[in-house]
């Protein structure tokens, strides 16, 4: 994959990803609530277990949620 089609995947996932939503780790299952989420390509997001830690956005996946 050349830079800029990593540039434009980022992209993709920096507006899929918002702050206040939840996540989930891709390598763990995990499900994290986001504080916040960096155009530099790092998010801020907190355990339900307690704690907070920053993340690489291509390591998070969007929860999809029903109204």
């Amino acid at each position: 994959m050349k830079i800029l089609e990593q540039l434009e995947c980022q992209k993709d996932q920096i507006d899929t990803l918002r702050a206040g939503e939840q996540a989930i780790i891709k390598h763990t299952g995990q499900i994290v609530d986001i504080k916040k989420v960096s155009a530099r390509g790092i998010s801020v997001v907190r355990f339900r277990s307690g704690g907070e830690s920053f993340i690489s956005n291509r390591f998070l996946e969007p929860v999809a949620t029903r109204h």
